[in-house]
């Protein structure tokens, strides 16, 4: 049973502002002072304790060890997009659409593209941008800049994709997911019409 007085605190946290700060700083103020005791306390929780263990693995990945391993190995240990190793765990990437897993990614390039909403359009935008800004617009002819930006980036997306596909899942992997890859595109040309 939950008491008056936790009823009340978290209501006067919902509603006032300055009890809210007053909360937070404490809270702030606590760990700054006891950064070495808590960082060590958890870390030895984690070391002992199986189960907040694997709970604090699962909540990072939110797929199986075993899957994991498979898509770092597929990969060879390095992010799906910008190809380089990772300090850290790299984060599994999922479409928001379907649901379906896409790979692993570097938390730089995961994050650029949920920051562009998946949204391919805002990405080739993104690129034209950057290649504008390089190139001196105001006295170059702009057909020909973007021809020569086309062409190239034509040649860049060809390789990246014989290089995406060539690491795909075999067609018994693929038929053992949830959608197969023709199913998820006719789905995404449904919902962009």
């Amino acid at each position: 049973m939950v008491s008056r007085q936790a009823i009340w605190s978290k209501k006067r946290y919902a509603e006032d502002s300055e009890f809210r700060k007053r909360l937070v700083a404490r809270a702030h103020g606590r760990y700054r002072a006891h950064k070495d005791e808590i960082t060590e306390s958890l870390r030895e929780r984690y070391r002992a304790d199986p189960e907040y263990r694997e709970r604090k693995r699962k909540r990072g990945r939110r797929i199986s060890d075993d899957l994991y391993d498979a898509l770092f190995a597929r990969q060879g240990g390095v992010c799906a997009i910008c190809k380089q190793k990772h300090h850290g765990r790299l984060h599994a990437d999922h479409c928001h659409w379907t649901g379906k897993l896409r790979g692993l990614l570097c938390p730089k390039c995961n994050l650029s593209l949920g920051l562009h909403d998946d949204d391919t359009d805002r990405l080739l935008a993104a690129v034209a941008y950057l290649v504008a800004s390089r190139c001196d617009i105001g006295s170059a002819d702009v057909g020909a800049i973007t021809t020569e930006i086309a062409e190239r980036s034509r040649r860049r997306l060809e390789a990246l994709l014989r290089t995406a596909f060539a690491s795909r899942p075999s067609r018994s992997e693929r038929a053992s997911s949830r959608h197969g890859a023709t199913s998820q595109l006719n789905q995404f040309a449904r919902q962009r019409d």
